[in-house]
């Protein structure tokens, strides 16, 4: 290896490791977000369900109340207050004494249902804000597989290769025509001369793709190097 191969070779290894930096802090954003997201989705709930459980002390709280008054009204509570009434006297309504801990109830129920209402009203906003740094992940992501050693040695090597076939190719055109039309030689060079297909889900190609995913769980995830066929 060349004084120039080598220092290009060191140049790329600190770009890589940089930009797997960046990409340490997208993942550690987005994670930190993912986690704010999901307590405030809980808080949410658990706040609605209290308040549904106070409300319900409140309700038995003040239907316990109402029985005692009607229990409390005796027949000669309940004469009078007829005579009362057909008299035409005036009635004055005896509310019950403040009760301190339906007040309370009362209180924490109205809290905890403006506490829900905040807490979900903002939730939209946190998904968002997950869904950008989500985003911003996938793109740091994309820079550490763009700056990586693996990538930059499949380009040359790729680029390298290809030359070579575009030089035998254009060899094998020029021969074909002097090749017996119904000649083995001419079927296999007309197969070799046609448009290349590329195999989306070779071996080598899926794992490489898994690869470069894993990336986006962790920054530390390794790039496989394509080694050269003999």
């Amino acid at each position: 290896m060349s004084v120039t191969q080598t220092m290009t070779k060191a140049k790329a290894g600190d770009a890589e490791a940089k930009t797997r930096d960046a990409l340490r802090l997208a993942l550690a954003k987005r994670d930190l977000l993912v986690s704010d997201l999901a307590r405030a989705e809980k808080a949410a709930t658990r706040a609605q369900e209290r308040a549904w459980d106070r409300e319900g002390d409140v309700e038995a709280l003040e239907a316990a109340a109402k029985r005692r008054r009607e229990a409390g009204m005796g027949g000669g509570d309940e004469k009078a207050l007829v005579d009362s009434i057909m008299a035409g006297g005036v009635l004055i309504d005896e509310k019950d004494a403040p009760d301190p801990e339906l007040e309370r109830l009362k209180a924490e129920a109205s809290a905890l249902r403006a506490a829900a209402a905040k807490l979900t009203a903002r939730l939209p906003e946190r998904r968002e804000q997950v869904s950008y740094a989500e985003s911003a992940v996938k793109r740091a992501a994309k820079v550490v597989v763009a700056s990586s050693a693996a990538v930059q040695a499949l380009l040359d090597e790729t680029e390298n290769l290809s030359l070579e076939v575009i030089r035998r190719r254009a060899i094998l055109a020029a021969a074909i025509g002097h090749l017996p039309s119904d000649s083995v030689e001419a079927a296999r060079a007309l197969a070799v001369l046609h448009p290349l297909v590329f195999a989306s889900r070779h071996p080598e190609a899926e794992s490489f793709r898994q690869a470069c995913e894993a990336l986006a769980r962790s920054a530390d995830a390794p790039l496989p190097v394509v080694e050269a066929r003999p």
